[in-house]
């Protein structure tokens, strides 16, 4: 494409790009709004590839003007935008946030921050909507496939467009199958890393190696084409979720239909081509990348300060936000540089990019190393912001632990046959704490089995665990029937596994025809069929309730709340709610209660006399997360295993 040259249309695309993304994080209803950082990407490897191609055919390619230009178009407004979040946050986040902050900080000035958000993504790792540089993701992906292509480009110059052509697509192919095959093997790394995101930039590389076709000579070829595309991406954008398998597969549509978009307006603008040239879509698709830059620290601030997000009228206030700050980005830092305004010499914008990066990497890392600088905040913050280091050390069970006997010992007696077996998943770990002082203090011992987002069934498993979860159980049983433990106390999330909150830790029936059972009858057959071979064995069970569930990050709120002089009034739920979200469970625990099987209520013990249920106590936290009880919150449910320990004398 010699002929390269301004594409309003491709602004418009934008434009469709970075307001399906603004819209899905605000939660208005564009479900799948996610692609429109595939579309960027399509975009980006379209106009760099093609920038690059239209030089090196002229003679006039540079690896120094073209870092520069990209230097120009991302670092100055970038910069702006996490400075401003460093001095917001010293204000803003409590100090485990703000630690993790000051790593992103580093990471995305070092150019990798999407190997910083792969890195840390993980069970326990805080929420990603109180993360401001989080959506820097995408930004260190570009990056990387900007220092790699032109390099390859520069050495390849002498070679036909054919080669360079079938290169490319070769490359795109493994990368696809590479993105296709992570998705279920490794989902967090292809979400994140270029290697398996490098195919949707080069869906755009490949447009700069297409001249005439007959396809492009064809108006009304071209018309279908632009419109059908359209249709596809936009159908994306409302019809995919975050149950979606992505990228893999579910980026297809959306990355092929963009560059088929920008195939058929690439010798004339189609009806497609010329509503995305409207001036409205320009302006917006002009601003995209500072409107990008801005919208996710607007949320994620508007998060961190208990900005109800529910009246839809706030979130078109963040959005008008959003778009005013990314407007004056744009106004203010974006175009002076890009213009040469200021530090017109490639020497002056280089030294002046360099020194602030390094200024901004050494500010992340002194913000790490002093731990997120406790010493900003109030006494008693720092109290509850500590509720979500006071986890009880226990470590998952695997097979090969469970296969060669080895477990976690509950209570230090020195007796090596069991009393007890604790097994479940990772609120079995939540009472772990009162279980091991109620065990020293009754001279008992007990044996602890827990594997996280794993329920003790047979049978029934969360989908996103799979059959390793079944085999896992069944050997965990094994171990239980040939122990000579006689109480064995059953712990899970069990609404969690049948409610509506997470597609993938819904459960499924691994047992023949029963595979597409509603997961509330594989709760009730599996969880039936555990109680019956563990009473087959002789043993006494003991079905625990899971403790209320605040659904909200609970050391942040209290620390956030009592940082802003707010009380917890409308904050904390009552027992009736929590009672009317696990109805289901209660009729399945009443039906299986009986001869050797007992119930046992966390509830009274986390509640108090007005009905509400208890978040703290004491001044201190008792949740670690969102649904985890502390060390300070376990020891509250002593007096329910009362009747556990009397029958172990």
């Amino acid at each position: 494409m010699s002929n390269f040259k301004y594409r309003p249309d491709v602004d418009g695309l934008r434009a469709l790009a970075v307001l399906s993304v603004l819209f899905y994080h605000a939660g208005l209803g564009f479900s799948g709004g996610y692609v429109g950082v595939d579309v960027f990407f399509v975009i980006s490897g379209f106009l760099i590839t093609s920038l690059i191609r239209k030089e090196l055919v002229e003679g006039t390619f540079s690896l120094a003007l073209f870092w520069e230009r990209r230097v120009r178009r991302i670092f100055p407004a970038l910069g702006v935008m996490v400075i401003t979040c460093i001095v917001v946050g010293w204000f803003c986040l409590l100090p485990d946030d703000y630690a993790e902050f000051g790593r992103s900080v580093w990471a995305q000035a070092a150019m990798g921050a999407n190997f910083h958000f792969w890195s840390v993504a993980g069970y326990f790792d805080g929420p990603s909507e109180l993360k401001p540089l989080l959506h820097t993701w995408s930004l260190a992906v570009e990056e990387q496939f900007y220092l790699a292509v032109p390099i390859v480009l520069l050495l390849l110059r002498k070679k036909s467009d054919t080669w360079l052509r079938w290169m490319f697509i070769l490359v795109a192919l493994l990368s696809f199958a590479l993105s296709v095959a992570g998705t279920s093997k490794w989902p967090t790394a292809t979400f994140y890393l270029l290697p398996t995101r490098a195919w949707e930039l080069i869906c755009g590389s490949l447009l700069a190696f297409i001249g005439n076709s007959k396809l492009l000579a064809n108006a009304r070829g071209r018309e279908i084409l632009s419109m059908v595309s359209l249709a596809a991406v936009v159908w994306t954008i409302f019809a995919y979720t975050h149950a979606t398998t992505f990228p893999g597969l579910g980026a297809v549509i959306p990355c092929v239909g963009t560059a088929c978009i920008i195939y058929a307006n690439g010798h004339g603008p189609t009806l497609v081509g010329r509503l995305l040239s409207w001036r409205p879509c320009v302006a917006v698709g002009l601003i995209s990348y500072s409107l990008y830059l801005w919208h996710w620290p607007v949320l994620v601030f508007a998060r961190i300060l208990n900005v109800s997000l529910e009246p839809v009228w706030t979130r078109f206030a963040l959005i008008a936000a959003s778009v005013i700050l990314g407007w004056l980005s744009w106004l203010l830092v974006e175009t002076p540089f890009r213009r040469k305004k200021g530090f017109s010499t490639r020497k002056q914008i280089f030294t002046f990019v360099g020194i602030s990066t390094a200024v901004l990497a050494v500010c992340g890392v002194l913000i790490e190393l002093n731990k997120g600088v406790w010493s900003r905040i109030p006494p008693q913050v720092a109290v509850f912001a500590r509720g979500a280091q006071s986890r009880p050390e226990v470590e998952d069970a695997t097979m090969k632990s469970v296969a060669e006997g080895r477990h976690f010992r509950i209570g230090r007696s020195t007796a090596e046959a069991p009393d007890f077996v604790l097994w479940g998943d990772s609120h079995a770990r939540s009472v772990f704490p009162v279980l091991e002082r109620l065990a020293d203090t009754h001279h008992a011992l007990g044996w602890c089995f827990t594997k996280s987002g794993t329920p003790p069934l047979i049978g029934g498993y969360p989908l996103k665990r799979g059959m390793e979860a079944v085999e896992y159980n069944k050997k965990v049983l094994e171990v239980i029937q040939h122990s000579s433990a006689r109480h064995v106390l059953l712990t899970g999330r069990w609404g969690y596994y049948i409610g509506d909150r997470s597609e993938t830790a819904r459960l499924k029936d691994a047992r023949p025809g029963k595979r597409d059972q509603e997961p509330g009858l594989v709760l009730r057959d599996s969880l039936t069929e555990t109680v019956n071979a563990l009473r087959s064995a002789g043993k006494v069970v003991w079905l625990l309730h899971d403790v209320p569930d605040p659904e909200f990050e609970v050391p942040a709120v209290l620390a956030q709340r009592t940082w802003r002089g707010m009380g917890l009034t409308g904050v904390r739920q009552t027992r009736e709610a929590h009672y009317g979200k696990n109805t289901r469970v209660t009729e399945i625990f009443d039906a299986l209660g009986g001869e050797n099987v007992f119930v046992l209520d966390p509830v009274p013990c986390l509640s108090d006399a007005e009905g509400l249920c208890r978040i703290e106590l004491d001044n201190r936290a008792l949740y670690y997360d969102s649904n985890h009880l502390t060390v300070e919150g376990s020891l509250c449910l002593s007096p329910i295993f009362d009747r556990l320990f009397a029958s172990i004398k």
